[in-house]
């Protein structure tokens, strides 16, 4: 076994044969900022994401030094 507790091919036998991208990120940059009232933005230039996999690196918002804060 690897390690993931799950062991190889989990997702697969669970889900069908492959897996597929259901999220995108379909927002500007800006409008993230916006939406969330983000104080610090760590993401740099941040690119429209069509298809999100499970090892894409995604934006997230967090808080930091108690203000929202959006990194990768």
């Amino acid at each position: 076994m690897s390690g993931n507790v799950l062991g190889e091919g989990w997702w697969q036998r669970q889900n069908g044969a492959g897996i597929c991208n259901l999220y995108a990120l379909t927002k500007s940059q800006d409008e993230i900022r916006r939406l969330i009232e983000v104080a610090v933005d760590h993401t740099g230039n941040l690119p429209s994401l069509l298809s999100i996999f499970l090892n894409t690196a995604v934006p997230v918002v967090h808080v930091a030094d108690g203000r929202p804060a959006l990194s990768k």
